[in-house]
């Protein structure tokens, strides 16, 4: 019985990080696509690292307004008013400027939620 619950904790455990897996190599091909057209030199372009991908929520104005207006308003029913958004994460790499000279850069990413770059700061 125990080697049986111990088989399913692996599971899924390992079902999860492979979810996380997927998530992680979509967001890095994203950025690789928006580097790919955006970089002065892509061949000079080398990764230094990735930080974790985060997830973005947005709280539409109307929905948060209406809800606070109302006559049954609960602080509890705001954490149903998020919307997913999309992913963030910070990526640090090496590329050639515009003079040739190879600069180490460390940008924030913003991926919609189909993972195709709208910001970067």
């Amino acid at each position: 019985m125990n080697k049986i619950v111990i088989a399913i904790l692996v599971l899924l455990i390992s079902s999860c990080s492979g979810i996380n897996s997927i998530k992680g190599n979509r967001v890095h091909s994203g950025i690789n696509d928006y580097l790919y057209e955006h970089l002065n030199d892509y061949n000079s372009y080398e990764s230094v690292s990735f930080s974790e991908v985060d997830s973005l929520y947005d709280i539409p104005f109307n929905n948060l307004l209406s809800s606070i207006t109302s006559d049954t308003f609960n602080i509890h029913d705001v954490n149903n008013l998020y919307k997913f958004s999309g992913y963030q994460i910070t990526h640090k790499f090496r590329a050639t400027n515009e003079f040739g000279a190879l600069v180490l850069y460390e940008e924030v990413f913003i991926l919609d939620t189909n993972f195709a770059v709208i910001e970067v700061y």
